[in-house]
């Protein structure tokens, strides 16, 4: 079971696979962050996933 907090508030997750912690980041995301999630440019997005992947990885 990893543990990672959201990257733009002070709330936590945990799960235990990669795809589980996405499925909480994105709920929580289109809950109190829709406005990143929805105008966010690709490059965001993508720069989103690589650390999301980096921290996933190392934690």
């Amino acid at each position: 079971m990893k543990t990672l907090k959201c990257y733009d508030c002070d709330e936590s997750f945990e799960a235990e696979t990669s795809t589980g912690m996405l499925n909480h980041f994105y709920g929580h995301y289109m809950k109190e962050h829709e406005d990143i999630i929805k105008g966010g440019s690709d490059e965001d997005k993508n720069n989103w996933m690589k650390k999301f992947n980096s921290d996933w990885n190392n934690n």
